[in-house]
């Protein structure tokens, strides 16, 4: 099975590469993190200049990426129903579970492959342009620059399992309807709809979504001087987040399995 899954993830990684929709999520998460610059100026002014990472990671990764990781989910099984690609791959001997738990490793790949360029591209900066002085308050360090790297990694670390669920989600839409667009829309939509409601509902805490604005808050808190207190968020994300994500996996090869490809 796990040779099938391979080989199946091998092929869809190759198509992936070549197709320029995966380049403009790059590009909208690269922007993202330059444009953070007017929002959180870098300096030499012996001020430690933390709070970019933290601006950089919540335009061009929990906001524009976001954005760029359903869009691409979304598309990955509707896009070959739409057009009857699907039949084809499994003319190949691939079970139709085995080929959905592939396109959900490609959609996870590529959440990853942003993440990395948001941390790799925005420390950069930090270390190219600004001050890596810790916060301090009185002539006392508070933090030093290893404290902060460390808490924001920590974060960032903590943040995967809401991605990995939102991968899940969009790759689950994917696979209820053959129209590339109304996957894209209810996926995105679903998305937005459910951010506007679990604050006024009281159900933010039981929300995957919630725990990407949560996990670098304790880095936030630091970097203003706080405590950034970590216990038992990371632990309430991983479990909302791991239920999240077998549900709509799950729901994934459920559809797939039941759905007719002749037509």
């Amino acid at each position: 099975m796990m040779r099938r899954i391979v080989a199946a993830y091998g092929v869809e990684m190759e198509k992936t590469i070549r197709q320029w929709s995966t380049w403009a999520g790059v590009a909208l998460v690269l922007a993202g993190v330059l444009g953070a610059l007017w929002l959180a100026p870098l300096q030499r002014d012996n001020h430690g200049d933390y709070a970019y990472p933290a601006q950089a990671t919540a335009l061009a990764l929990h906001t524009l990426g976001l954005f760029a990781i359903l869009l691409f989910n979304a598309n990955l099984l509707s896009s070959e129903l739409a057009s009857g690609a699907i039949r084809a791959v499994l003319v190949r001997p691939i079970r139709r579970a085995e080929y959905v738990v592939a396109k959900l490793l490609l959609g996870m790949s590529y959440m990853l492959f942003l993440v990395v360029i948001t941390v790799v591209l925005s420390w950069g900066l930090l270390y190219a342009l600004g001050d890596r002085t810790g916060v301090s308050f009185g002539g006392v360090t508070l933090y030093s620059h290893e404290d902060l790297l460390q808490s924001y990694m920590l974060g960032m670390a903590a943040g995967l399992a809401p991605l990995a669920a939102l991968c899940a989600w969009g790759l689950f839409v994917s696979s209820a309807t053959r129209n590339p667009a109304g996957a894209i829309g209810i996926a995105v939509g679903g998305w937005l709809l459910i951010d506007a409601i679990k604050y006024p509902l009281g159900v933010d805490a039981y929300v995957f979504t919630s725990y990407l604005e949560l996990a670098l808050q304790p880095y936030r808190d630091q970097i203003e001087g706080g405590h950034g207190a970590w216990w038992p968020m990371p632990l309430q994300s991983l479990a909302v987040s791991l239920g999240s994500f077998l549900l709509f996996a799950y729901g994934a090869v459920f559809l797939t399995n039941r759905r007719n490809l002749s037509g």
